[in-house]
């Protein structure tokens, strides 16, 4: 049942793919350039007043890098996408519960690093194929 996750077109044609499981391969792959150590979002440290926090981004940085990486024209349409992925899981505020996307000073984390992200899109495979 490999292929659970997949139906045929009303005609017989062709297999088709869920298109939920196509938006969360695409999603996947975006993710994975937004953690790549040269081209992706600013990963860093901060120093908060007795702590360290490690592992995070701005709102700003992750605003900026869909502009320029992925070619949207306006910075709305970026917090809109950013803003759909956090809703789904892929990065999350961390002194904040809502999971809208704040162009500001922000941090965010990723939920999953690159190399866990295949096992995250096997699962989304699963629920779409239950589904």
């Amino acid at each position: 049942m490999a292929g659970r996750h997949r139906r045929r077109s009303e005609t017989n044609g062709p297999i088709k793919e869920s298109p939920n499981l196509l938006l969360y391969r695409k999603m996947e792959r975006i993710v994975m350039h937004m953690q790549e150590e040269q081209d992706g979002v600013p990963i860093r440290t901060v120093k908060s007043f007795m702590t360290k926090i490690p592992s995070v981004f701005t709102g700003s940085d992750l605003v900026n890098w869909i502009v320029k990486k992925l070619d949207v024209e306006d910075q709305a349409e970026a917090v809109h996408l950013g803003s759909l992925m956090s809703a789904h899981g892929y990065f999350f505020p961390i002194s904040d519960h809502v999971l809208m996307l704040k162009d500001d000073g922000t941090f965010y984390r990723f939920q999953v690093r690159s190399q866990s992200a295949q096992f995250l899109l096997k699962l989304k495979q699963f629920f779409c194929a239950v589904l």
